[in-house]
C-alpha cells in the first residue's frame, strides 16, 4: 500500500454516511500489510480523524473498552511497572494523552483496563510491561510478564499476548466471586483474529484468578563441615557466598523457602565442604544430622545471605586466637534443582594439635575449653542406629574418647 493509496482511502472515509465506514484491517493480526505501512496508516488516520472532528472525548463511559481484572491467590504476590505513556505501549486508542488507558496494582492483584475511541478506525492496542508474580516456594518463585491486547475497531482482528521471562510462573483460573469473564472467554475472543463477531457485540470484561503453576520446589540438599583455616594466631576470614559455576544467584526469599520440611543436612566429619553442582550437595560424603541440630544451620545460611547483601559481597571476621592448635570455619553447600552455592560462616573452633578433625556439627559442639572446643558433643547429633553415625563422646564436661 502506498501513501497515495492510504491518502485517498482517508478521503473515502471522511465521506461515509452516519451508517457507519466499510470494514478496514488495521495490519495487525490476520492482514498483510507491513507493520512499517500498519503504524503509519494509524498515525495518518488519528490525524484525519482529529482534523474532521471525529475524535471522541475522552471519557471512560463511552462503551468500548477492555478489562483484564487478576486476582492473586494466597501464597501469589503481583508487583509491576505503571502503564508507560507513550506510542511503543499504546499505538492504538487510548486517548488524548494515553490517559484512557492504565495497568494497576492492588493488595489483591493486577489491573489492565483500556479504552478505544468511539467512531474512529484506531482501535485499541496497548500493554503492560513488567508485570512480576512471586511464588515463593515453587520451582519457578517468580516471573515478570508483559500483556499486550490488540482489538480492532471497525474490522474483526484482534490478538492478545503473554510473554514471560524466564518463563509462565502461574495459571489462569476462573473466579467464582465475579462469575463472568472466563478464561475460556479470554482465549476465545482472541483466538481467532478474524472472528468473533463486532468489537461493540463483544464483552471485552475478564476477571482471573492467578496461581502458582510450577509445584513446590524441591528441598534442598545441604552438607556442612569444618575447613581449617589458620594454626595458631587469628587471622581475618572472609565470610562470603560462592556460587557455583552451573547455577545462576538467586535472593534470600528463595534460599529460605528451599530449606523447608524434606531438606537432607549431612555432615562432613572428615573434610570441609566444597561448592556443590546444582542438583547435588554431595551429601553421600556426609551423615545425616538430626532436626534439632539443623535449625541452626539454615538460620546461619539464612544470616550469612544477609550479611553479604545476598552474596555479593565478602564480610571478614576474626577468630580467637588458638595456641599451639588449628582453626576450623564452618561452612555448608547448599544445592536445590535450579542454584547451589557454599556459605562460609563467621562460626569456628579451636581444634588441639595438627590434623584434629572437629567431631559434631556447628551447634553441637562443647566448646567451654578455648584450646579444644569440639573434641566432645553436647547432643547426639545423628541416629546411633545408623553404621555411619560416629562415636563420639555426647556432653560436655564429660572425659574425651568414643562413647
Amino acid at each position: 500500500m502506498t501513501k497515495f493509496a492510504l491518502i485517498a482511502a482517508l478521503g473515502a472515509i471522511a465521506s461515509v454516511s452516519a451508517a457507519g465506514p466499510a470494514a478496514v484491517n488495521l495490519g495487525k493480526a490476520g492482514s498483510n500489510v507491513s507493520a512499517e505501512e500498519a503504524e503509519e496508516c494509524s498515525h495518518m488516520q488519528r490525524a484525519h480523524a482529529k482534523s474532521v472532528g471525529q475524535e471522541a472525548v475522552a471519557v471512560k463511559d463511552d462503551g468500548y473498552h477492555f478489562e483484564l481484572d487478576i486476582e492473586a491467590e494466597p501464597g501469589v504476590t503481583i508487583t509491576g511497572k505503571a502503564f508507560i505513556a507513550d506510542l511503543e505501549n499504546a499505538p492504538n486508542g487510548c486517548g488524548s494523552g494515553f490517559n484512557k488507558c492504565t495497568c494497576a496494582y492492588t493488595d489483591s492483584g493486577f489491573k489492565m483496563r483500556g479504552w478505544g475511541t468511539t467512531g474512529t478506525l484506531t482501535g485499541l492496542e496497548f500493554q503492560c510491561t513488567e508485570v512480576k508474580f512471586s511464588i515463593p516456594g515453587q520451582s519457578t518463585s517468580s516471573c515478570s510478564c508483559k500483556f499486550r491486547i490488540m482489538i480492532a475497531k471497525w474490522g474483526r482482528s484482534r490478538s492478545i499476548k503473554t510473554d514471560c521471562e524466564p518463563k509462565q510462573c502461574f495459571v489462569l483460573k476462573n473466579n467464582p466471586r465475579k462469575g463472568k469473564g472466563t478464561v475460556h472467554d479470554l482465549f476465545s475472543r482472541f483466538d481467532n483474529p478474524n472472528g468473533v463477531g463486532d468489537v461493540n457485540a463483544v464483552d471485552w470484561m475478564f476477571h482471573l484468578l492467578a496461581e502458582g503453576s510450577g509445584g513446590p520446589a524441591k528441598p534442598a540438599q545441604v552438607l556442612g563441615g569444618w575447613r581449617a583455616v589458620a594454626a595458631g594466631a587469628g587471622l581475618a576470614i572472609k565470610q562470603s557466598v560462592t556460587w557455583s559455576k552451573t547455577s545462576t544467584k538467586t535472593d534470600a526469599n528463595e534460599v529460605s523457602s528451599s530449606l523447608t520440611v524434606g531438606t537432607k543436612f549431612t555432615y562432613s566429619n572428615k573434610m570441609g565442604v566444597a561448592v556443590p553442582a546444582v542438583g547435588s550437595a554431595e551429601s553421600t560424603m556426609g551423615v545425616e544430622v538430626s532436626a534439632s541440630v539443623s535449625q541452626g544451620w539454615k538460620q546461619t545460611i539464612t544470616s550469612i545471605m544477609s550479611n553479604t547483601a545476598g552474596g555479593t559481597r565478602e564480610t571478614t571476621c576474626t577468630p580467637n586466637a588458638c595456641p599451639g592448635g588449628t582453626t576450623y570455619q564452618w561452612q555448608a553447600g547448599v544445592s536445590e534443582k535450579s542454584w547451589a552455592a557454599l556459605f562460609d560462616s563467621c562460626f569456628f573452633v579451636c581444634m588441639p594439635n595438627q590434623g584434629t578433625h572437629p567431631k559434631c556439627p556447628q551447634g553441637a559442639c562443647c566448646s567451654k575449653d578455648a584450646t579444644d572446643q569440639c573434641s566432645s558433643c553436647s547432643v547426639q547429633w545423628c541416629d546411633k542406629s545408623k553404621p555411619d553415625c560416629p562415636k563420639f563422646v555426647v556432653g560436655c564436661g564429660k572425659a574425651s574418647g568414643p562413647r
